[in-house]
């Protein structure tokens, strides 16, 4: 006879392994325990978000507290560099680039960070917004950018999505700029973004670049922190595709990857299908830009 097995361990409820019918003297053994009251319930929802409140402080805390003392080191940095001048020897000067450029690094991944602890808690604010628009946009700046560049780059006019503006704009930004850094070798770059149907009723939105391309046992891996892939495709920071990907949980979609080494990548996602805009002025568009059925 198998014992009943409860999951999670709070007022009236028990953790995974522990037999509840060991718990309550003269329990019968073939009677399925209680379900947890509503008042139960909420009092485990209270603890857990308590918890999940403690938790936000402590990584702010430290998030703040490291930039502060960021902060503190890039101005010793540059007192030491205006006071030496030019005395300093090539070795010291070296290192003080070196010293500069882990700086900024650092400073990049806790602001990452610091964006990425807010997803969750934000407010999606969906209305029609025009990916078509946001990724010409982000084409253009990096044209500019880098006006050296040699980057054939197509957008596919009219695509129209109901979803958070701002983060649609963060995630066609961090897709497109992982695009155009590694189409650097490739000669010309290409980078298209559009979309297409992969099965009926389901538009699968697509960012393709020719650049370094990746293994394909790596795929999954570039979207989880704890699993780093030893390869360029990965960012400076690690969290910009992790960014993505949680920006495409909060829309209730999926993102994925696939390519080749050598070849190039393509960097899918989808969004749900109740949310297709059913007007036909998207923010960031054009007034008359047609809606992608």
């Amino acid at each position: 006879m198998s014992a009943n097995i409860s999951v999670w361990r709070g007022p009236g409820v028990a953790l995974l392994g522990d037999d509840v019918t060991k718990q309550t003297p003269g329990a019968d053994p073939d009677r399925s325990p209680s379900p947890a009251t509503d008042e139960q319930l909420l009092s485990s929802a209270r603890q857990l978000q308590a918890v999940r409140n403690e938790l936000d402080v402590i990584r702010l805390g430290l998030a703040y507290g490291l930039c502060s003392r960021l902060r503190v080191i890039q101005r010793l940095q540059a007192q030491i560099q205006a006071q030496a001048g030019s005395t300093l020897a090539p070795a010291a000067e070296k290192g003080l680039q070196r010293l500069r450029g882990n700086l900024h690094l650092t400073r990049h991944f806790l602001d990452r960070l610091l964006y990425l602890s807010g997803l969750g808690r934000r407010r999606l604010v969906l209305r029609p917004t025009s990916v078509s628009e946001l990724a010409s946009a982000a084409l253009s700046r990096l044209a500019q950018a880098e006006p050296h560049r040699k980057v054939e780059s197509s957008v596919e006019p009219g695509i129209v999505v109901l979803a958070d503006l701002s983060l649609m704009t963060t995630l066609l930004d961090v897709l497109i700029n992982n695009a155009w850094k590694h189409t650097a070798k490739s000669k010309p770059g290409g980078i298209s973004i559009g979309a297409t149907r992969m099965q009926p009723g389901t538009i699968v939105y697509y960012v393709r670049d020719n650049g370094d391309g990746i293994d394909i046992d790596d795929c999954d891996r570039l979207f989880h922190l704890h699993d780093r892939v030893p390869l360029t495709r990965m960012d400076g920071s690690g969290l910009n595709l992790i960014i993505a990907r949680r920006i495409i949980e909060r829309h209730e979609g999926r993102i994925w990857v696939d390519g080749v080494k050598g070849i190039g990548a393509t960097f899918y996602f989808t969004l749900p299908e109740h949310r297709r805009p059913q007007v036909s002025t998207p923010a960031a568009a054009n007034p008359d830009a047609r809606v992608r059925a």
